[in-house]
């Protein structure tokens, strides 16, 4: 969901860090799942807080990029009635070969609605020595089918999308509908508004096995803090995760959608929607995400 410019003395690296986290591994048996395909899993994820150490895990020689190191804020709350907010921040510094240093930070705001009928983002990325840069926008189906997509950034323009293309909450919603199924691919169009051709783009997700999950100790740690502060009710109704699975996502650029991803993000996804083990490759360097900080956040109730 955010995207970022990242320049070092020798050139300049794209990223698009997704949210994926709303907030969206290597097991190969299964078939393919396309959202037409999958049946919704009504997913109702956990709101929460969380955030992630980043580190680097390596980069290529003529990447330009020495070390890199920072923080990811990730915040999804809401519920299938209300819609979704979702938000994100991340500051990053990255360390150049060269000795110099760049410090960027970005936030992204979005919305969509329970139905998966609208969608609004804004994002703000700054960029130390370089002007900031802020783009709005909407997405809305017709119905007649398809997407058309508003977006503003130093101009108004005016983009669509095929009638499958799915939001983040959306995607997520996908996945763990194929995972549930032990379906282990899922091919997807997905839009949350952070490529900088304000287009939808082409994903892949690999789900793998099931396996234990990855975030019952913070999830624990913190009742446990929460009991402390006498505010248990705080926990009564949040979702404790029954299992995990292992998933890598590949992006494809929409202006070169026959070229390799042009970034990969791996995690894994516990039943409550909540994402652990984050790895973020950009091809010239991978950044590592370790959760440090955890917090469930009470959600707005439904009507019966």
């Amino acid at each position: 969901m955010l995207h970022y410019h990242l320049t070092t003395h020798t050139g300049t690296s794209r990223g698009i860090v997704h949210g994926f986290l709303a907030g969206t591994a290597l097991a190969l048996a299964g078939t393919g799942v396309s959202p037409a395909m999958a049946e919704p899993s009504q997913f109702d994820p956990l709101s929460h807080r969380a955030v992630y150490e980043l580190s680097l895990i390596e980069s290529e020689r003529d990447s330009g990029v020495e070390d890199a190191g920072g923080l990811y804020i990730f915040e999804v709350d809401g519920s299938v009635c209300a819609g979704w907010t979702l938000s994100s921040d991340m500051v990053l510094s990255i360390q150049g070969q060269a000795g110099g240093m760049i410090r960027t930070q970005t936030s992204y705001r979005a919305f969509e609605d329970g139905a998966g009928e609208v969608f609004t983002f804004q994002t703000n990325t700054e960029t130390v020595g370089e002007d900031p840069i802020a783009v709005t926008g909407a997405a809305e189906r017709q119905t007649e089918g398809g997407l058309a997509i508003r977006r503003f950034a130093e101009e108004e323009t005016t983009t669509s999308a095929i009638a499958e293309t799915l939001f983040p909450n959306q995607l997520t919603d996908t996945i763990m509908a194929a995972a549930l199924a032990g379906e282990r691919l899922v091919f997807s169009t997905v839009f949350d508004g952070s490529h900088e051709s304000g287009l939808a783009q082409s994903l892949t997700a690999i789900i793998g096995n099931p396996q234990t999950p990855t975030v019952l100790s913070p999830l624990q740690a913190d009742s446990e803090e929460i009991a402390e502060e006498g505010a248990t009710e705080r926990l009564d109704d949040f979702p404790v995760p029954t299992q995990a699975w292992p998933i890598r996502l590949s992006y494809f650029d929409p202006l070169d959608p026959d070229s390799a991803p042009s970034f990969i993000v791996s995690y894994t996804l516990d039943t409550n929607g909540v994402a652990d083990e984050l790895v973020l490759d950009y091809g010239a360097f991978t950044l590592r995400g370790v959760l440090a900080g955890f917090e469930p956040l009470p959600s707005p109730s439904c009507p019966d």
